[in-house]
């Protein structure tokens, strides 16, 4: 169980990792801001926000100050990349609609809100207390992280669905088709990550020393580290694959 956790965390930073440089060097060169925000909303959770999140919990075990400041990093810079995510659900899927406005607004607050008041129960009951004494700021947090991923992977599968009926009509090339679907998986991936956390917390367990939630974290982790390379990075095999896949489709 720990190794494929252990695998999958791996390759997902490394996936992660290529595919947010990649999109950061595609964001220098357009200037472009969905670019700019996929890029960060790639790297900082997966690359720098969780890798935090396990050096405060190393922290805590080791005896070592400086539990509180790493954690309240690490969750800031974790929020920080969901906010990217619906900053670019938002311009990409639904821009100009007030409705989409609103909700970005909205859960962007909700994501960094309660950790100031999170990292405090932290510093007075360490990691696993301070998220069991303050239930409520934790149900804020996830339930703010839960709405960036649902709304991404439902908008994505919904232009996948558009993008079906253009395809039939020679509007749109398969592989961008393709890459509705394969954004859409990923996030969906990262919303079933989420539910398995705030499932976790319920249990008034710290999902970041769980032993399910890592094996979650591996299985889910390889499966959207594919989707991202694939979305990102298709290596040729694949492209010819799809366009095989609608030629025979169509006939």
């Amino acid at each position: 169980m720990q190794s494929i956790s252990l695998l999958g965390v791996g390759i997902q930073a490394i996936a992660s990792l290529v595919v947010g440089v990649r999109l950061a060097s595609v964001a220098r060169r357009t200037r472009r801001f969905p670019e700019l925000a996929l890029s960060l909303a790639t790297l900082l959770g997966t690359v720098v926000g969780y890798p935090l999140g396990l050096l405060a919990i190393g922290l805590e075990r080791a005896g070592i100050p400086g539990v509180t400041p790493v954690f309240f990093f690490a969750a800031s810079v974790m929020m920080t990349g969901v906010s990217m995510n619906y900053f670019f659900t938002w311009r990409v899927f639904r821009p100009g609609t007030p409705f989409a406005v609103v909700l970005c607004g909205l859960g962007v607050w909700l994501l960094f809100a309660p950790i100031g008041a999170i990292a405090v129960h932290v510093g007075l009951y360490g990691i696993d207390g301070g998220i069991q004494s303050s239930p409520v700021w934790v149900a804020l947090a996830v339930g703010a992280v839960l709405g960036g991923y649902a709304w991404t992977a439902s908008e994505s599968f919904r232009y996948y669905l558009t993008s079906r009926r253009q395809l039939r009509l020679g509007l749109i090339e398969a592989s961008v088709s393709n890459r509705f679907l394969l954004w859409s998986l990923a996030s969906a991936c990262f919303l079933a990550i989420v539910i398995t956390a705030g499932v976790v917390v319920q249990f008034g367990q710290n999902p970041l020393q769980s032993a399910g939630f890592s094996l979650a974290v591996g299985g889910l982790g390889l499966v959207n580290s594919a989707c991202n390379v694939l979305c990102f990075l298709p290596p040729q095999w694949y492209l010819d694959w799809v366009s095989r896949s609608r030629a025979v489709a169509g006939a």
